[in-house]
């Protein structure tokens, strides 16, 4: 009975798997838009999980992938920087922005090294209410997220550290005093760690509009990253490109070039908009549809 069982059990997990992924394509069709970057904008990654293991869904990277397109980077002549560091007088010419979502403690331990090894800084934007702890917001299997003392010696390494929510919520979705919460707790549960500042901020799921925009700029923030929706021209919206597990090296650095293949650029602009299905499969009782 099991052997005939698990075909069946392996379609339903699938079915539930591509939920998400069916919302968020229909909302890709409906409402899509890329976020493009406007002139006086270095190019910007966005990366999530950066691992061996094996894991569901796609907004991951192998260890050896990303090992190889950074030293690719390097060999061009570009220099990763931080958006706090960067100016907008500063020359663009091999400036690039590479971040990193979510916080997660194994992809700090595998890129950290990397970055290391070619004096490259980079952001990272730790769900500030999961720190030290498993995410349970995640459609996918849960990840252990950097404990505090790990932002702290990050922060201290030179690397740039934003706020990427208190739990993950999808900001668009929250009554006003929930969105004021989600981004003014995480903002000083991180400055009590770094000692410093926090200005950055990057929308959990990509899910941002102009009143999420406004609310952060009275709260404090003065710079964010966007994977989608439309640029409204602000100098302080930085749009970025995700990666995925199936891009390459080659497809990575072409991102920053701005050569990417017509395929690397389609999956680019079809794939954040994935992310719209998980806060209707992850419901909340505070979401406001």
């Amino acid at each position: 009975m099991i052997p005939s069982a698990a075909p069946a059990i392996a379609w339903i997990l699938g079915s539930i798997a591509s939920i998400p992924l069916c919302a968020g394509s229909f909302a890709c069709l409906i409402w899509g838009h890329p976020a493009r970057r406007p002139s006086g904008h270095p190019p910007v990654l966005v990366f999530h999980t950066v691992t061996d293991a094996p894991r569901a869904g796609y907004s991951h990277l192998s260890v050896s992938r990303f090992a190889a397109f950074i030293e690719n980077l390097g060999r061009q002549g570009y220099a990763a920087t931080t958006i706090r560091g960067f100016s907008a007088d500063a020359a663009l010419h091999s400036k690039c922005i590479l971040t990193f979502d979510d916080g997660f403690s194994g992809t700090a331990d595998s890129v950290l090294p990397i970055l290391d090894r070619f004096g490259f800084k980079a952001v990272f934007f730790p769900v500030a209410g999961f720190l030290g702890r498993q995410s349970t917001w995640d459609v996918f299997a849960a990840q252990p997220h950097m404990t505090a003392r790990q932002v702290r010696a990050m922060a201290a390494a030179g690397h740039e550290i934003g706020s990427h929510g208190m739990t993950h919520a999808d900001l668009t979705m929250l009554p006003n005093a929930d969105l004021r919460g989600e981004l003014a707790d995480s903002k000083k549960v991180l400055e009590d760690i770094i000692g410093m500042p926090v200005t950055s901020l990057s929308f959990p799921f990509g899910g941002w509009n102009r009143r999420v925009w406004q609310t952060a700029r009275e709260i404090g923030y003065s710079r964010a990253t966007i994977y989608r929706g439309l640029h409204d021209g602000s100098r302080d919206l930085f749009p970025a490109i995700g990666v995925y597990a199936f891009d390459g090296p080659d497809d990575l650095l072409g991102k920053i070039t701005g050569k990417a293949g017509g395929n690397a650029r389609a999956r680019s602009r079809i794939m954040p908009h994935f992310a719209k299905g998980s806060p209707l499969w992850m419901f909340r009782s505070n979401y406001r549809l």
